[in-house]
């Protein structure tokens, strides 16, 4: 693992240190003090193929490194922890209590206490049955505060958040549905508190990383969409030919230029950034409970975007091989954003 000296004025990166590890890095994140990084890794390989060397300790580990002030370098800071499978994600809670680290397979979450001196202890036994979903990837703590339409600063409850992407469909196995997870928390101990899986059966939504607005009211989503958009896909009935495919390009990317144009007259931001995102991406705020699954987005639309993605790839498919297998390359790692206003009626002003 390598630290990096960073230069704002030049904008530049200087080498400043190495350390070792016993597996391949799998995600990093510091604690709230910023006087420790905590560090989750092992040496599997992910089913997509392989990421890194295979080192002969196949062990996982959770490892707590001190920060030096000055330097920024770093040394072991307490006993590493074994973990049970490899660990995608760690993060802590606000306070710096604990670690939470999330492991696609299995889909699970495991909770570890964090001592006074920064360093690991030991795991915390969930006493609940709980629900991680399939194939977990980012577990994070929920803003505590918030500020309302008022400005008036509000606390939540402790909540924790767990983007579960799901899998694709492949090789005879049908699609695993993807979904959020919301749990309560205290004391260490973790609630299923809500589902959020839009549609209903949470097909064709596969939630890989979320962050929080900076107002702690809105929560925003990049969506994992394997295939989604190939360029060799076609619906029974309905398949779009020549200048029928070239229209509803041109059609989507006038509606996102006149809502642009609209935002910059009514001087309006939110239609401006929809705008934006309706050239690009569809971006689809959706309503409470504390995160809700019914978009705001219609499904007119939805599918009109994805009849204009898989009219431009089919252009490029048809001009030359290279593009072909660059528009293929481009549905298959599709990402795209949705954005969660988080409900007021879950404040805990107490």
């Amino acid at each position: 693992m390598m630290v990096y000296r960073l230069d704002v004025e030049k904008a530049s990166l200087t080498r400043s240190s190495d350390i070792t590890l016993p597996a391949n890095v799998q995600y990093a994140c510091p604690h709230p003090s910023k006087k420790f990084l905590y560090v989750a890794a092992s040496n599997t390989q992910p089913g997509s193929g392989p990421m890194g060397p295979v080192g002969a300790d196949k062990n996982h580990y959770a490892l707590a490194f001190k920060i030096d002030a000055v330097t920024g370098a770093l040394t072991p800071h307490g006993q590493p922890r074994l973990l049970p499978a490899r660990p995608l994600h760690v993060s802590t809670d606000q306070d710096g209590r604990f670690l939470f680290i999330a492991y696609n397979l299995p889909s699970r979450v495991t909770v570890h206490r964090l001592a006074a001196d920064g360093s690991i202890g030991d795991e915390v036994i969930q006493t609940a049955k709980l629900d991680f979903g399939i194939y977990a990837h980012q577990v994070r703590e929920m803003p505590r505060q918030f500020w309302d339409e008022h400005g008036t600063p509000q606390r939540w409850k402790s909540r924790i958040i767990l983007c579960s992407r799901g899998n694709d469909a492949a090789n005879g196995k049908p699609e695993d549905p993807g979904h959020i997870e919301v749990f309560s928390f205290k004391d260490g101990q973790l609630a299923n508190l809500q589902t959020i899986r839009p549609g209903a059966s949470g097909l064709g939504f596969g939630p890989r990383h979320l962050d929080f607005h900076p107002n702690g009211r809105f929560v925003y989503v990049s969506l994992e969409v394997r295939h989604a958009f190939d360029p060799d896909f076609a619906r029974p009935g309905f398949r779009a030919e020549g200048v029928e495919l070239y229209a509803y390009s041109i059609v989507w990317l006038l509606f996102g230029v006149a809502l642009l144009a609209l935002g910059f007259w009514r001087d309006v931001a939110a239609l401006r950034h929809a705008g934006m995102a309706n050239v690009k991406n569809p971006l689809a705020p959706v309503r409470p409970p504390i995160l809700s699954s019914q978009p705001f987005i219609p499904s007119w639309a939805n599918s009109l975007y994805q009849t204009s993605m898989h009219t431009t790839l089919r252009k490029y498919q048809g001009t030359s091989s290279a593009y072909s297998a660059a528009g293929q390359a481009i549905a298959r790692e599709l990402c795209v954003a949705v954005a969660f206003p988080v409900n007021p009626g879950m404040v805990d002003t107490k």
